[in-house]
């Protein structure tokens, strides 16, 4: 249906960016993790399909009716970026994020585009979500990325992904037999590019080196309406927050492992992230 979108993609690529800016352009609600998604596993797909519909149901009667809907949010706010800039006890950037009832300040039409954003498990359901709805996948450059799961207070920060784990046993699976926490941060990176190179076309994959580059206009892959919006971004891949340090290493195991983020990035498209300002 045109009146969906399931927007997916790698944590920390600039998905939540991409609820943002959706949710600045008329008759567009774009929500972020707003599903029970841990009831996935073990769905078929007539039951998954029918789950995801009787949701999105709820969430658009909602909003036509009284304007409320149940998203992630920020102080009844969306927005860009979901982390603290600030560390925590455990020295890592802690999600601001609160689940809960948000009222959405927006004239709608009966038609308008609902937009939800799920990452981890709408990536391990993509093969069979491609055939029943419009999805899209956001990436990003692998290296920033892995620099960014580094300092930030998820599962991911040790190399587990429990949602995605539960509905994809055999990545459960895979994840047990590794006891280094970066080399189970780039099995799953590699887990996100292996998806998306198998079940998703080239017009459905948004970059977020491009979306930074071209602003709001190039979410017209989403909507016709994106290309009302205006404004600049600012890329992030070379955020202070990153520790540098870290960089030859995280490189050097890219380099050497290899896997389907290089029919997206090459190794000279990552390396010359060291080379930015």
């Amino acid at each position: 249906m045109n009146s969906l979108a399931l927007i997916t993609g790698i944590p920390r690529s600039g998905t939540t960016l991409v609820t943002k800016l959706l949710n600045g352009i008329p008759d567009v609600v774009a929500l972020n993790e707003p599903m029970p998604v841990m009831q996935i596993a073990g769905k078929s797909d007539y039951e998954l399909y029918h789950w995801i519909d009787s949701n999105v149901e709820s969430y658009r009667s909602g909003l036509i009716r009284d304007g409320r809907v149940m998203t992630n949010h920020v102080n009844q706010n969306f927005v860009d970026n979901s982390f603290s800039e600030s560390i925590n006890s455990r020295g890592l950037r802690p999600s601001l994020l609160t689940l809960g009832l948000l009222d959405v300040k927006k004239n709608l039409t009966d038609q308008f585009l609902l937009a939800i954003k799920h990452n981890g498990a709408f990536t391990a359901v993509a093969h069979h979500l491609v055939h029943q709805y419009r999805c899209f996948a956001v990436i990003r450059n692998p290296l920033p990325v892995l620099l960014s799961w580094q300092t930030v207070d998820i599962p991911l920060n040790r190399g587990r992904m429990p949602v995605a784990e539960a509905i994809d046993t055999e990545l459960h699976r895979n994840l047990n037999r590794l006891t280094d926490h970066l080399d189970r941060q780039i099995f799953i990176l590699n887990w996100f590019f292996e998806r998306y190179y198998q079940f998703f076309s080239e017009k459905n994959i948004i970059r977020y080196e491009d979306l930074v580059k071209e602003g709001s206009t190039y979410l017209t892959k989403i909507t016709p309406g994106a290309c009302l919006s205006s404004g600049q971004l600012s890329s992030r891949n070379t955020s202070s927050l990153y520790t540098r340090e870290l960089v030859p290493e995280i490189t050097a195991r890219l380099k050497n492992t290899g896997g389907h983020f290089t029919h997206f990035y090459s190794i000279s498209e990552i390396e010359s992230v060291l080379s930015e300002s």
